[in-house]
C-alpha cells in the first residue's frame, strides 16, 4: 500500500475480507487481501474532517426524551406530542477531534393553528460535558425569537451562532444538545423537529 492515499466518497468495488467470503478459497483470499493492501484511496470521514462548513449531527437516538415521540407520522423525526410543559430531547453531538464548533441549528416546524405565539418558546441550548467531570456546562442557549404566529408556524431555525469550542485532541470534551419545545398559553401538540446539527468554521 502507498504512503499517500487520495480521498473517495465511495469505492467502486467492495473488498472482501475473510469474515464475509463463505468457504473461501485460498486464491480468493489472497486475491481480496492483495486487493485491499494495494488500495490507493480512503473513504472520506466528514465526522473526522471538520472542514469548515462541514456539519455535525448528532446521534438518532436521543440519549433523554419527554414530551417527544419519533416517527410517528411523515416525515420521520421527532415530534412534540405533550405540551404539558416544552419536553426534553437530549442528544450527543458527535464532535471531531479537529476544528472550532461555531454554532448549533435546530430546523423546526410548528404545527399550525396557534391563536398567539406559546407562553414558552422552543429553545435550544449546548453543554460541554468534561470526560473526567459530572458536571455538564451551560456553553450557550438561544430562544425562538418569531415575531408573530405567522412567522413562526412557516419552517425555521432556532440557532446558536459566535461560538468558538475547540475541537481539538486532547480536550477530553462531549457535547450535548438539548433541545425544549413549546408550552404554556396557545401552545399545540405537533411542533416537529426537522434537523439538527453542529457547525464547524
Amino acid at each position: 500500500m502507498g504512503t499517500v492515499l487520495t480521498e473517495t466518497e465511495n469505492f467502486d468495488l467492495a473488498v472482501e475480507g475473510p469474515s464475509t467470503l463463505s468457504h473461501a478459497s485460498s486464491a480468493e483470499m489472497r486475491e481480496n487481501l492483495t486487493k485491499l493492501v494495494n488500495r490507493d484511496r480512503y473513504l472520506i470521514s466528514r465526522v473526522a474532517a471538520a472542514e469548515a462548513g462541514d456539519v455535525l449531527r448528532p446521534s438518532l437516538h436521543a440519549l433523554d426524551v419527554s414530551r417527544f415521540t419519533f416517527g410517528t407520522g411523515t416525515p420521520l423525526v421527532w415530534r412534540q406530542s405533550d405540551v404539558t410543559d416544552e419536553g426534553t430531547l437530549l442528544r450527543n453531538l458527535e464532535a471531531p477531534k479537529k476544528g472550532v464548533l461555531t454554532g448549533v441549528r435546530a430546523r423546526i416546524l410548528p404545527i399550525g393553528g396557534h391563536a398567539g405565539l406559546p407562553g414558552t418558546m422552543p429553545k435550544l441550548e449546548l453543554y460541554r460535558q468534561p470526560l473526567l467531570s459530572s458536571a455538564p456546562v451551560l456553553v450557550a442557549d438561544a430562544t425562538d425569537t418569531s415575531a408573530n404566529v405567522t412567522d413562526y408556524e412557516l419552517g425555521h431555525n432556532v440557532e446558536l451562532t459566535g461560538l468558538s469550542e475547540s475541537l481539538q485532541v486532547g480536550n477530553a470534551l462531549e457535547y450535548f444538545v438539548v433541545f425544549r419545545g413549546e408550552a404554556g398559553a396557545n401552545s399545540l401538540v405537533g411542533l416537529l423537529l426537522l434537523d439538527l446539527y453542529g457547525i464547524c468554521g
